[in-house]
């Protein structure tokens, strides 16, 4: 037996059955006609596997076979906000960075929402799979236009699969402008 991809799933298969074979889970009643090579579509459990009766022999004796249950699906996902840097209020507005949204789980993650913190920043894009072991980075974060000298910061919230968050701080320091048209004596 092979064991199915997930838990839950009904993905599993018997190989080296015959359409000459029937199988049945163990606390099944009836047996079904296996296929010829592999049996598919199978939940995980304990299976009677036998050559079927034919005119004039009994059906064989059974022997059992194990579907195993795979592993549970996972969706985690990580954030990675950009840095901004160097800024003066003299600036003009710093441009959009990319966030990065990666997937550490064994199953694709739904993005239902992103939000930030505050108003000091502004989060754009799209995009909602993630990919088992990929990465998204088209949703950007853009420091909000007039910000004060200081160091301003947000908290960027993934919102995905089941109601699931992932968390990234991203900040900007704002260093004031030296003022400008002064003369020494």
């Amino acid at each position: 037996g092979l064991a199915t991809s997930f838990a839950g799933e009904s993905d599993g298969k018997i190989t080296g059955t015959a359409s000459t074979m029937e199988y049945k889970l163990s606390s099944d009643t009836t047996y079904s006609p296996a296929s010829d090579t592999e049996t598919t579509g199978l939940a995980a459990g304990t299976y009677d596997v036998r050559f079927a009766a034919i005119t004039g022999v009994l059906a064989s004796p059974s022997v059992s076979v194990t579907v195993g249950e795979g592993p549970a699906r996972t969706y985690p996902l990580t954030v990675t906000a950009p840095s901004f840097s160097g800024i003066l209020s003299s600036d003009p507005q710093p441009e959009a960075k990319p966030i990065t949204i990666t997937n550490v789980g064994n199953s694709a993650s739904t993005i239902t929402n992103i939000t930030v913190s505050n108003a000091d920043f502004i989060v754009a894009g799209s995009g909602s799979t993630v990919a088992v072991g990929g990465s998204i980075n088209s949703w950007t974060v853009q420091p909000a236009a007039g910000l004060a000298a200081g160091t301003h910061t947000a908290t960027i919230t993934v919102t995905y699969t089941g109601g699931a968050e992932a968390t990234a701080d991203v900040s900007i320091v704002i260093t004031p402008a030296a003022p400008t048209g002064l003369t020494g004596s």
